[in-house]
């Protein structure tokens, strides 16, 4: 049984390290020769081709130019180039958590990336991975993604930042299901519009063939110019109608190629990654709505605490000691302004002693 679960909990790493690769070839085009090698549960055994492949992708899609600095072995010619590859990717990678604040891939050994299969190596890819694609999203996409988790050993600090990622998740939820429920109550109003739109322009088509009939008959007349023959028309009642009817037929044109070409609703990420939460507080007649108020402050103060990193009792001394180096240097500036401010006064005595002798 335990060997079914560790087995399990292996996979789900294959599969999200092949998600993650997929991801990002929808933005990033690989060439032909990573598309022969790439494919699910494709490090479940010993792999040195593709590992080769996907690992100068992912560091490619990451920064381009440093990789060309990094690593210069590419393309790979012979078993000495392979060889140097290894420790070049080895060191490249280790130094990612130096470079990244964020970054959290696990360190690898050369001895790992020999046989480049199994368990250990899955964890290093997929985090990798997980990474690359995570620097695509908030260079291109959303520049105030939150932070990724990072892991604490204490389950306090891990389930506070859970739940705080669950509020802010539940939030955004709500925020959209509320605009695609304003978007169907609207687009069924224009529906109804539409419907008795159309209405009104089958009944319009009946009048306009019975002025049609109407004005062939009277051109008839003034042809024949038989004045026994009385026609009952109302030109400018008329001529008002069909002004009506044709404002009418305009608006149902409009409506109608919305009707026919219904609107798609789309995810819009520029305004889904607002800078500034408060933006979203609406005023509407001058009147400031206080519960969307205080929503966007809570939503801004959890997604503030979410960019608080984890501390330990060393960087809190550190800390300590930081800010006593700049309370004695604020202490010494303030006596150093008190001495100005003595001679200053002093100065100004005798100005005014020497004005009055």
């Amino acid at each position: 049984m335990a060997l079914k679960i560790q087995k399990e909990y292996e996979m789900r790493f294959h599969d999200n390290f092949y998600t993650n690769v997929y991801l990002c070839t929808l933005n990033y085009p690989p060439q032909e020769t990573f598309n022969s090698v790439f494919k699910k549960d494709m490090f479940v055994k010993n792999n040195k081709v593709g590992f080769q492949q996907v690992v100068y992708y992912l560091l490619e899609i990451l920064d381009k130019d440093v990789l060309k600095q990094k690593i210069s072995t590419w393309p790979l010619y012979d078993i000495r180039s392979e060889n140097e590859y290894r420790n070049e990717v080895m060191k490249y990678v280790n130094e990612l958590n130096t470079i990244y604040e964020d970054a959290n891939i696990p360190n690898i050994a050369t001895s790992h990336l020999i046989t480049p299969g199994g368990f250990r190596f899955i964890k290093f890819i997929f985090k990798l991975s997980q990474f690359v694609l995570y620097q695509h999203l908030q260079r291109n996409i959303c520049p105030t993604m939150l932070l990724p988790l990072q892991p604490s050993n204490l389950d306090d600090v891990t389930m506070e930042a859970i739940e705080r990622v669950e509020k802010v998740a539940s939030t955004i939820n709500k925020s959209v299901n509320s605009v695609i429920k304003n978007f169907n109550q609207k687009f069924a109003s224009i529906k109804v519009i539409s419907h008795n739109i159309r209405n009104e322009i089958w009944i319009a088509s009946d009048l306009n063939e019975s002025y049609e009939g109407k004005l062939k008959l009277l051109k008839n007349v003034s042809k024949s110019k038989d004045s026994s023959t009385e026609i009952s028309v109302d030109i400018f009642g008329t001529l008002n109608t069909l002004r009506l009817l044709k404002e009418k037929v305009e608006r149902a044109t409009v409506l109608n190629s919305y009707l026919e070409n219904r609107p798609e609703l789309t995810y819009n990420g520029e305004l889904s990654c607002v800078v500034d939460p408060m933006r979203k507080i609406r005023i509407e007649n001058n009147t400031l709505n206080l519960p969307n108020l205080l929503e966007s402050f809570n939503l801004l103060l959890e997604q503030k605490c979410l960019e608080v990193k984890p501390t330990n009792k060393e960087s809190l001394e550190k800390e300590i000691k930081r800010f006593s180096a700049l309370n004695k240097k604020l202490e010494s500036s303030f006596e150093g302004t008190n001495d100005v401010y003595s001679k200053s006064v002093k100065m100004l005595e005798k100005l005014r002693n020497d004005v009055k002798k």
